[in-house]
């Protein structure tokens, strides 16, 4: 479809609405690929299927990737990629009325950097603000309703200081790290893209699936480590099978790449029917 939400060539999203009577409630999914690569083409069928199953409306966005310019300077570095999602959010309830969504029922979700990107504009709507954002969309709250993260990253400064492979390079990238180097990042620099940083009284109700065998996102320091203090701020009991009022934490027995076969997606439908029911306040 590639509808142009910005007037950047890398701003595209593309808009899958299920059969039916609409309004439709709207899943705002962000691709994986480390902030430095990925594709809106690249959707979980967990998340696909909620099209024909819930009769959501499934909208998959691209964001500008970060990397080096041909000087090797920085290109597209936090909080660019989050400015994007804040503006596709925005994009998106704006234009509901012509596509048939419900403006008030609007899910953001990623899978590894894009579950970043989602934490990111779930606890802090409107901290990352493109300054060449239209005044139409300015007016247009980017205020989500519910989040779905799939092995996010949360705590970027412990990824530069601890993670492992490639996992400290691309999060220096992402931060716009002179050379993609870690040990000349700044901690207060990473603390401020980190969802943690964020987490306060009245965030949304969040899903939180994480592989006990993942490596690059280890689900202790990166899930757990962002799950609880969402729940807690939310006053719910939740990290177990119970939703009480809209926090959920899966580990599932898995590594980075979660599908349909390797964790427990029924317990995410459940989640997501009852966000969409306003069962969660």
């Amino acid at each position: 479809m590639g509808v142009a939400y910005g007037s950047d060539p890398a701003q595209l999203l593309d808009l899958h609405l299920p059969s039916g009577p609409g309004p439709y409630p709207v899943v705002v999914y962000l691709h994986s690929g480390g902030w430095l690569g990925g594709s809106r083409a690249n959707i979980p069928e967990f998340l696909r299927y909620q099209v024909a199953r819930r009769g959501i409306a499934l909208v998959s966005v691209d964001y500008r990737l970060s990397g080096f310019a041909p000087d090797g300077s920085p290109s597209n570095a936090f909080p660019v990629p989050d400015q994007d999602v804040d503006q596709a959010i925005r994009f998106v309830r704006a234009r509901a009325a012509t596509w048939n969504l419900d403006p008030a029922m609007i899910i953001i979700a990623g899978a590894s950097a894009g579950g970043h990107l989602a934490l990111l504009a779930a606890a802090a709507p409107g901290r990352f603000v493109s300054p060449d954002l239209p005044a139409d969309l300015r007016a247009v709250s980017p205020a989500v309703q519910g989040v779905m993260d799939f092995v996010g990253p949360s705590d970027l400064d412990w990824l530069l200081h601890n993670g492992i492979s490639y996992a400290p390079f691309i999060t220096a990238v992402y931060l716009g790290c002179p050379q993609g180097r870690a040990d000349l990042c700044s901690d207060a620099l990473a603390q401020s893209a980190s969802p943690q940083s964020y987490v306060h009284v009245g965030i949304p109700p969040g899903y939180f699936a994480y592989g006990y065998y993942d490596g690059l996102v280890p689900a202790g320091p990166q899930g757990v480590a962002i799950a609880l203090p969402w729940a807690l701020a939310r006053n719910d009991f939740a990290i177990e099978p119970i939703f009480v009022r809209g926090t959920y934490l899966e580990i599932a027995q898995a590594g980075h790449n979660l599908d349909m076969s390797n964790f427990a997606y029924r317990s995410m439908q459940v989640w997501l029917d009852y966000t969409i029911a306003g069962v969660f306040k």
